[in-house]
């Protein structure tokens, strides 16, 4: 067997696509690895005697000639090739090499990697360290910020115990009700961090939702019953189709929407009303939480949605409720949308794609 031979049997054979171009750009060798992968290139038969330019995409030939012209001045090049190929975005790592025949004659040589599987990997990668790095800096948040919202209350708790310790028996009413205050603040945390984990380890479960039921359900948990008298609901839901996703999910950002509406309800006012209006369609469903009540300055809404941060000086919420919210909608590859105002109100919009 020839040296020819030999070369034609090793282009053959290797598994990865391979053409040579001579000194008139034309094809002059190629493998059918070539042929089954470089199909997309042209609607022409592609094979040895193909003017190499003739036969590519003309929106590619700027591109080609680029790098032909660098590799004849350069003696190689490596570079990245991208194609569209039934509908599919296809990447090659592509390495060329000038080799000379004789003073006049030469012919370059193309040699491909498809990499489009491992971009993928790579790109999947990416965001897979991305999210961990935002958990890694999140648990540092929750380690940091437990300690005070945590201890706080458990701190309190202890003064109480000692101030009613030695008061006697006589305000142990009053005292018996500041402590129940500072437990129940302690167990709202707990159940917002508990709430916060369960979406992050949990699977999407793929459920039909009833609305109109989910939202009764999550008034009557938050003591609906209780709520003064200068507080009015209202509620517009209208459920054109049937509307699937996960219910735990869609209760935890109910739960937490209407906990801090009725937390910052501006008792001053008239009338506080909070307005809850769901709008589903076989795409997805769009709910908006509205209140009237005491808003949110401008320059703090960017950093509501952050661990733990309060926009109200005060001590009415551990400063998760937003946050948990957003992870929620995250989990369910929606939207959400917050719009305020300091004495006028706040409006939150959330978008959540049909899992049908």
């Amino acid at each position: 067997m020839g040296v020819e031979s030999h070369l034609r049997l090793i282009i053959e054979n290797y598994d990865s696509p391979i053409w040579l171009l001579n000194e008139d750009f034309e094809i002059i060798d190629c493998n059918e690895k070539f042929k089954q992968e470089f199909t997309h290139l042209s609607d022409k038969k592609i094979g040895v005697g193909n003017d190499f330019f003739k036969i590519v995409n003309k929106d590619n030939t700027s591109f080609w000639k680029e790098k032909i012209s660098k590799t004849l001045a350069e003696g190689s090049q490596k570079f990245v090739f991208k194609e569209i190929s039934d509908g599919e975005v296809k990447i090659y790592d592509i390495k060329t090499f000038l080799n000379k025949v004789d003073a006049k004659r030469f012919f370059i040589s193309f040699f491909v990697s498809d990499v489009t599987t491992l971009n993928k990997f790579e790109i999947e990668l990416e965001k897979q360290n991305a999210e961990l790095m935002k958990i890694n800096r999140e648990l540092d948040n929750l380690v940091y910020s437990i300690s005070h919202q945590v201890r706080s209350p458990i701190s309190s708790l202890m003064g109480l115990v000692n101030v009613a310790k030695i008061d006697g028996i006589e305000n142990a009413g009053s005292y018996l009700s500041m402590m129940q205050k500072s437990l129940g603040k302690l167990d709202a945390t707990v159940h917002t961090i508990n709430e916060y984990s369960k979406n992050s380890r949990l699977r999407l479960l793929k459920e039909k939702i009833n609305f109109a039921d989910l939202v009764k359900e999550v008034l009557v948990d938050l003591g609906y019953s209780k709520i003064p008298d200068g507080v009015r609901i209202e509620t517009d839901i209208i459920e054109k189709v049937s509307f699937f996703s996960d219910t735990e999910r869609i209760r935890v950002i109910f739960s937490n929407l209407l906990s801090n509406a009725f937390k910052f309800t501006d008792l001053e006012k008239t009338e506080s009303v909070i307005s809850i209006s769901v709008m589903t369609d076989s795409k997805s469903s769009h709910i908006e939480v509205t209140d009237n009540g005491e808003g949110i300055h401008e320059s703090l809404l960017p950093r509501i949605f952050d661990m733990f941060y309060r926009a109200a000086n005060d001590s009415r919420g551990a400063g998760l409720g937003l946050y948990v919210v957003k992870e929620v909608v995250n989990k369910l590859e929606g939207k959400i949308k917050v719009n305020s105002k300091p004495g006028e109100g706040t409006s939150i919009t959330i978008e959540i794609p049909n899992m049908k």
